[in-house]
């Protein structure tokens, strides 16, 4: 294997993984496809796909996220443009090499909102109907890489911050008031690595390394749910091994 193609595509979930595995990701005639599922929100899973939809960029997520930036832009006291572009990918920062002189991308509320919303798929008992949707998704998904000859099916579990950094999982849960006793952080990767394993489809859960590299430092951008370089490390350094011995399956 010596070409990859990343189909990832911001803020999309596992319907829309299927969608863009069929529909495109299976004209490259790949020999691995591998499934990077962020246990934060991917089990926002629809039926459906939603941001490879028009009809949902227009008629939900558009304005949407105008409404957010408007927010953030209020709580951070800045304009519109200037959250908007915190998106943009800029290199030349001294945070890349040093994580301790990053600036917040979020503020205290905006973050704490964010993870309000992931916090319900991790409560005792699952999340659902969602999870029955996700996992009716990732079945596709298994059975359209193997329907190619020769081709294998991985996935690798990214976890939230609060899963990582137990100082921030007791801020989250003072923040927001939540009773811990009824969050189980572990649950949803024993519940999709015992699916992959019924299915015979190799998982890794990144949650150990990104655990043990945060005894170094940050490993996610303040007040944000990616990896910085650190986090990006752990996480390259733990996958590499994995995908060899997928590759010699």
């Amino acid at each position: 294997m010596d070409v990859f193609y990343n189909l990832g595509v911001s803020g999309t979930d596992v319907g829309d993984y299927r969608y863009l595995l069929l529909t495109e990701g299976l004209h490259y005639r790949p020999d691995l496809v591998l499934v990077l599922f962020y246990l934060g929100n991917d089990f926002a899973s629809t039926a459906t796909p939603r941001f490879t939809d028009p009809n949902y960029w227009y008629l939900y997520f558009v304005p949407h996220r105008i409404v957010s930036v408007g927010l953030e832009a209020r709580r951070q006291g800045v304009g519109m443009s200037a959250v908007a572009a915190q998106g943009v990918e800029q290199w030349d920062l001294p945070y890349l090499k040093d994580p301790d002189l990053e600036p917040p991308t979020f503020s205290v509320e905006g973050y704490m909102d964010i993870e309000r919303s992931w916090l319900r798929f991790f409560r005792k008992g699952g999340a659902g109907r969602r999870e029955s949707e996700t996992f009716a998704a990732l079945e596709d998904i298994f059975d359209a890489a193997r329907s190619r000859p020769g081709c294998r099916v991985a996935m690798v579990l990214a976890p939230a911050e609060f899963q990582v950094d137990d100082v921030h999982y007791r801020e989250v849960l003072q923040f927001l008031r939540y009773d811990p006793a009824q969050l189980d952080l572990d649950e949803p990767g024993r519940r999709l690595a015992a699916f992959c394993r019924e299915r015979d489809v190799p998982c890794l859960d990144l949650t150990p390394a990104l655990r043990e590299a945060h005894r170094s430092g940050r490993v996610y951008h303040l007040r944000d749910m990616h990896w910085n370089v650190r986090g990006n490390r752990a996480a390259a350094e733990a996958m590499a091994p994995f995908l060899v011995e997928v590759a010699r399956r």
